[in-house]
């Protein structure tokens, strides 16, 4: 059905819901395609689940996987296809809207939860009904809008490790019937769980905080303005990890010729060994004007208008030790305006759709490495022990600051700044035609159209390295007794280019084209069981790679293409009865769009995975079940539950960890960050009590199954399975509307592993460990409705 979006949110979602469309006007809430899986998650449940951001939702809705080491690097996959921006040139599989408004930047998904009505994950394709498009699927995230019934809501909790939140919201009429305004804060701190052992400190803290203004305007009855400003802080001392184990012989080489004892590489021990600390400072603004004008029947006229910006200022980060070998830092900013217009008319056996979507971005950043004067003995020393094991720093250190001296390296800079325009225009249309009382056929096209303009660079400054005597020969053959044959081919500007990367200076635009679009078949089966049948085709602009290439990496990258077949049945929910659906699909997808690292024919590979390969030939096939069962008036159960058999089935040119080549054979496995199983059941208890008291006990379970955290599938990059249990107890009031709850999250204490993150060189990876068990409690009192 035709979608009247969205922006308006008057009533509140249910689950597994698929109505009638009609405006918000009506005060219904949005209803999206009904030939496709969804998976929602209210409001309240986040809440009450403690839920602080889009990647700790994801656990609760089974096939949606979000993850990320830091929150500019947050990434999401739908069905084990996306990725995280790390490269900025990289559009995002998985479509992101708050409120109808696109984002292109997944990075938005790391701030704070706040005053939300509901999150709902649509999987698969989706093509032509609204918006942009995805090749993945697409996450809904819907605020409280504005209404004209004063409320007035508090949230506080207090936890261990320092856990402090707090949340507020004021709505109410400015102008009686004409004019509603809502005010929403947020902010969250927790302490720091990473001990540093450098200086006795704690690391990676939590502090977001944010603030959002709307007003709601109704002059008349076929008019409907909202207007949202929304800002959005997170500033943490954060995300320092550790290496992880097996540590490969050459780290291991460099570390035992310096003397270095590296604090563990269990990330659940919790431990690191860091000389700089760790800072990440990102920023959101934002605004949106969202118009719905038609009376309610034939016609109805939709404009969504979005502007935002993100900023990411230094995160400055380390080696990972406590040696001077490295001091790195990342800013960037992106901006984006975003204008879609719609005409929905109905008619008495036709829906139509007929829109214009329109998206600038503006994206600009810098990355930046400072050299310390003691990287060369690392790196050389390392190679001086893999030849002699009893070579260490006191026995043969003189040899390498003689030919290196620690001055030459020291302080030099490498930046690597990057720049791109971008503008991205679509146009689209769809239909539904009621064929009979309880059969509909869907179909829709959308054709998209990009460009992109952008420029590279690298250089370097700083340093002394005229202070070598190696920069008279410009030859390496001398050494090749000490550090082996291998240095015979390396220049001395070559082991320079090894260590802090090539110069260069690139400018590249690019033209992209595709059609995109679905054909559906829905039928009600009974008044609440319905099927349906659909083939949908996401496409998503091919770009530039914003970073150094390579001869095994290109400047521009191909199209992301997904073709889909998936079959349903949906049960709709009815009060106090079961609420169903499920879901079987098969997509295949050409030239996945995937993030590798850059190659390196120099001594030290980059660790760093910001380039971009298109993956020829992926499949994915699975299953999805989502219910809602209240067992009777007092017991409520949810389940949810994904297969999914992601499968690269050709990808031969994988980066190998062994070689430090592209020559690694991937084809026939799982993809990466990709979890075959994924699971959520949550049971509520609740045990009336005289005086509209009411006592209540939550069980929430989850579950995914291992998966790798990184494209290269390398052994330190796998993630194992993991399942976590949270316990919630709680007393309301359902008419004075207090709330006193104390909750447990991670109840069992289960060590698991939550992301990976490259260091030094290909196959090298640090974890990031997921939380341990904590608790709190929290207030929650409503006033005034």
């Amino acid at each position: 059905m035709p979608l009247f979006w969205p922006a308006m949110g008057l009533a509140q979602s249910i689950n597994l819901q698929e109505v009638e469309v009609r405006s918000n006007s009506d005060e219904e809430a949005p209803v999206f395609p009904a030939s496709s899986s969804k998976a929602v998650v209210t409001g309240q449940a986040l809440k009450e689940s403690n839920t602080q951001t889009l990647a700790d939702a994801s656990i609760r809705l089974p096939g949606f996987y979000g993850f990320g080491s830091t929150p500019r690097l947050t990434g999401f996959t739908i069905r084990g296809l996306g990725n995280n921006q790390f490269n900025d040139g990289l559009d995002s599989s998985v479509g992101l809207y708050v409120d109808g408004v696109y984002l292109a930047r997944q990075s938005y998904g790391a701030f704070g939860l706040f005053d939300i009505e509901d999150i709902t994950v649509l999987r698969g394709p989706q093509g032509a009904a609204y918006g942009l498009g995805s090749t993945a699927g697409e996450v809904h995230l819907r605020t409280r809008a504005p209404s004209h019934t004063p409320e007035t809501a508090i949230s506080l909790g207090l936890g261990n490790y320092g856990y402090q939140q707090a949340q507020g919201s004021v709505n109410g009429s400015l102008i009686p019937g004409e004019l509603a305004g809502r005010l929403s804060v947020y902010s969250q701190q927790r302490d720091g769980l990473l001990f540093n052992q450098f200086n006795g400190e704690y690391l990676n803290n939590q502090d977001r905080v944010g603030v959002r203004g709307q007003l709601l305007w109704t002059p008349r009855d076929d008019l409907i303005v909202r207007l949202t400003g929304e800002y959005g802080l997170i500033d943490q001392r954060c995300c320092s990890i550790g290496l992880l184990a097996p540590v490969s012989p050459s780290i291991q080489a460099s570390d035992e010729y310096m003397g270095y004892n590296r604090p563990g590489t269990n990330p659940s021990d919790r431990v690191v060994d860091n000389n700089v600390e760790p800072q990440n400072k990102l920023t959101r603004e934002a605004a949106s004007v969202v118009v719905e004008w038609g009376p309610v029947g034939r016609h109805r006229f939709v404009s969504i208008t979005g502007v935002n910006q993100i900023a990411y200022n230094p995160s400055i980060n380390d080696d990972g030790t406590s040696m001077r070998l490295l001091v790195g830092s990342n800013t960037s900013r992106s901006q984006q305006l975003t204008q879609e217009l719609r005409w929905h008319s109905r008619f008495k056996r036709l829906d139509t759709t007929l829109g214009l979507f329109y998206m600038r971005q503006n994206l600009s950043g810098e990355e930046l490495g400072i050299l310390g004067d003691e990287i060369a003995l690392w790196a050389l020393g390392g190679l001086l022990r893999q030849n002699v094991p009893t070579l260490n720093r006191d026995n043969s250190g003189f040899l390498i600051n003689a030919v290196l001296p620690p001055q030459a390296l020291n302080g030099l800079r490498l930046s690597t700044p990057y720049s791109q325009v971008s503008d991205t225009f679509s146009t689209f249309a769809s239909a539904d035609l009621h064929t009979g009382p309880n059969t509909t056929v869907t179909t829709g096209i959308r054709y998209t159209g990009s460009r992109r303009d952008g420029r590279v660079s690298r250089s370097r400054s700083g340093g002394n390295l005229d202070s070598s005597p190696l920069s008279l020969t410009n030859n390496l053959a001398v050494l090749s007794g000490l550090l082996g044959s291998q240095v015979n081919a390396i220049t001395y500007d070559g082991l320079i280019d090894s260590l802090v990367g090539e110069s260069f200076d690139r400018q590249d635009s690019r033209k992209d084209s595709g059609v995109s679009g679905q054909l559906a078949l829905q039928h009600k089966l009974s008044k609440t069981l319905s099927g349906y049948a659909s083939l949908s085709r996401g496409y998503k602009s091919g770009g530039l790679n914003l970073a150094g290439l390579s001869d095994q990496v290109r400047a521009q990258f191909d199209p992301e293409i997904a073709t889909g077949i998936e079959l349903g049945l949906r049960k709709l929910p009815r009060p106090n009865a079961l609420g169903a659906s499920l879901a079987v699909y098969e997509t295949r997808v050409k030239n996945f769009q995937a993030l590798t690292y850059a190659p390196s024919d120099g001594l030290v590979s980059s660790p760093r995975q910001n380039n971009v390969l298109n993956i020829p030939t992926v499949r994915l096939q699975g299953m999805e079940i989502d219910l809602t069962y209240p067992i009777n008036r007092t017991l409520v159960v949810d389940f949810g539950l994904a297969y999914n058999r992601a499968i690269s089935t050709s990808f031969s040119n994988a980066p190998n960890e062994d070689t430090n080549r592209n020559d690694k054979n991937l084809s026939g496995k799982q993809l990466y960050n990709a979890p075959r199983w994924s699971g959520f059941a949550a049971l509520e208890k609740r045990f009336p009590m005289p005086g509209s008291l009411e006592a209540y006990v939550g069980v929430e379970h989850a579950f995914r199954t291992e998966t790798f955290g990184a494209v290269d599938q390398s052994r330190n990059s796998f993630i194992d399975s993991y399942q976590l249990t949270n316990l919630r107890l709680g007393l309301r009031n359902t008419r004075l509307g207090w709330n006193v709850q104390g909750w447990v999250k991670n109840l069992f204490d289960e060590d698991y592993l939550a992301a990976v993150a490259p260091l030094y060189s290909l196959g090298e990876y640090g974890g990031f460990a997921g939380d341990p068990l904590t608790y709190g409690v929290s207030l929650d009192l409503v006033l005034g409705r």
